[in-house]
């Protein structure tokens, strides 16, 4: 193993100031994306694409280890994409479990970008069943990890880490006005620079008064759609939540770009897009067929899309547009959904969402397009948002419990399966009643004393799972 490398990697090992000192910067930003391991004794795997701040998750999980009195010299990162292959990675491994055996406590190995390696999956299985350490391990192919995921029953965790929804964006910003710092051994990281650039930016609208209010409300709401009138106690803090929906439009859930958007800086949409396209070429796909493809996909958010006419759009044949949105798909770019009504029917009609506002965004500058019109990004916004309230890691059962559907000869927006069948119609405009709905979702009226309910989609959000 090389130690040059080993040590850069894990400057905590040195003891002292140092380590807290470099995990530091993990904290540094005004925005922290509040995310944590549901439970630290368990071994993961976290899949999700680029720029979600996975690897900053990996390291504010060493602080937090750290926080919890583990030795420091018991972490150990590794960044995968830097080693050889599966060889280095298990001789580097095999070597550390050797020198690391007499210390006492529990070890932890955090190997970052683990599917940049041909045939990881083998290693890490090994990494599982010897239980030397506990493992967490993060990749930006998802589709890779879920190729692989018959490996790990039993053995991992699978974790989907996708880019914030709202209701995670709001708890994040809230959650990083208190932040003030951490404690670590020998150093003490202070956040207050950064706290204050927040309230700079988000003030006069927002002070900490009012989010410690917000914070206390929208823990008590948590219920899916058939308690969904619950978030109506949060009519008090409509004009902040509604303010922060607006900027969410704008930054979605990366984190990275709503750090730039508090320090009034560019927004990073090239980076993102060309990361982003980056790995999905790694599975296969041509770059010159993806760049005629998005654009196409962009233009029919919210309309029904056809294999066909896509193919004859981007000029391949129907088998490769299917095979393309479905590594789309398993990439995390986006979703395919179908007419639903009760059961699923790709046959009957497909629409494909995108997995959150920025890439949307992202996209539509990186191809020149015009913006889409708000009302289709929102309701974008909000599939998007059920789907994950109902997904599991891999069987995605989702589709088998939503989608869009008819009544009485007209199209509704969702249709979603959850004790019992629930029409959602999205009018972030003009409001109008339809028989046989059961929630409108507005801009800003909010009736829920009767059916069909009707809620600001700023609040509807904050009451999914």
């Amino acid at each position: 193993m090389k130690l040059r490398d080993l040590i850069a990697w894990n400057p905590w090992w040195k003891g002292g100031r140092e380590g807290g000192m470099y995990l530091e910067k993990y904290f540094a930003h005004a925005f922290l994306s509040e995310r944590k391991l549901p439970d630290f004794e368990d071994n993961y795997l976290i899949r999700g694409p680029r720029q979600v701040g996975k690897t900053e998750f990996l390291f504010r999980t060493v602080a937090e280890l750290m926080e919890k009195n583990t030795p420091p010299e018991n972490i150990v990162y590794l960044s995968c994409d830097r080693l050889g292959g599966i060889g280095e990675l298990r001789n580097t491994v095999r070597e550390l479990r050797e020198v690391m055996k007499t210390q006492p406590g529990k070890k932890y190995l955090l190997l970052d970008e683990v599917t940049s390696i041909r045939e990881w999956h083998k290693a890490v299985k090994e990494f599982c069943e010897d239980r030397f350490f506990t493992v967490y391990a993060t990749g930006s192919r998802p589709k890779e990890l879920e190729s692989k995921a018959e490996y790990f029953p039993g053995r991992a965790s699978i974790i989907n880490f996708h880019p914030l929804s709202f209701r995670e964006f709001c708890n994040s910003l809230l959650f990083s006005m208190f932040a003030r710092e951490k404690r670590l051994p020998g150093h003490t990281i202070n956040r207050e620079s950064a706290r204050r650039e927040l309230l700079s930016f988000i003030s006069p609208s927002l002070d900490v008064g009012r989010a410690k209010a917000i914070l206390r409300d929208l823990g008590g709401i948590e219920g899916g759609l058939s308690e969904i009138s619950r978030v109506s106690k949060l009519y008090k803090h409509f004009d902040v939540l509604d303010a922060l929906f607006k900027l969410y439009l704008k930054v979605g859930g990366y984190p990275c770009a709503m750090e730039k958007m508090i320090q009034k800086e560019e927004l990073p949409f090239e980076v993102v897009v060309k990361d982003t396209l980056g790995t999905i070429e790694k599975e296969g796909l041509s770059l010159d067929t993806l760049n005629r493809l998005l654009p196409e996909l962009l233009k029919s958010i919210g309309s029904k899309i056809e294999y066909a006419g896509l193919a004859r759009e981007v000029e391949v044949d129907t088998a490769t547009v299917m095979r393309y949105i479905h590594t789309l798909e398993r990439s995390f770019l986006l979703r395919e959904v179908y007419y639903f009504d009760g059961k699923a029917h790709p046959k009957k009609g497909k629409k494909v969402y995108f997995s959150d506002p920025f890439i949307i965004n992202a996209l539509q500058n990186y191809y020149g397009l015009r913006d889409l019109e708000e009302s289709r990004v929102i309701e974008n916004v909000i599939v998007e948002s059920i789907a994950r309230s109902i997904e599991d890691p891999f069987k995605r059962l989702w589709k088998t419990r939503m989608g869009f559907g008819m009544l009485k000869g007209r199209e509704v927006d969702i249709v979603v399966s959850e004790s019992k069948l629930f029409r959602i119609e999205v009018k972030y405009g003009r409001v109008y009643e339809r028989k046989g709905i059961d929630i409108i979702l507005t801009k800003d009226d909010l009736e829920v004393s009767e059916r069909p309910l009707k809620i600001p989609v700023a609040l509807f959000l904050l009451g999914l799972r």
